[in-house]
């Protein structure tokens, strides 16, 4: 029981919380940028990849 009492005092407090969802915000956007990079290393890959096909 004194874990479930531990966890949600870390969200009771106002700045805690906000610098949470601040390194939330910041980690999606690595995440996005990461996924948009590996998409166009996909992309760019399949596109290599048709070449060869064709060829």
């Amino acid at each position: 029981m004194p874990l479930v009492s531990s966890l949600p005092s870390p969200s009771k407090g106002g700045n805690p919380s906000s610098s949470r969802k601040e390194s939330k915000n910041i980690s999606s956007f690595y995440f996005a940028k990461s996924l948009y990079i590996w998409k166009k290393k996909l992309y760019e890959e399949v596109k290599v990849y048709n070449v060869i096909i064709f060829i």
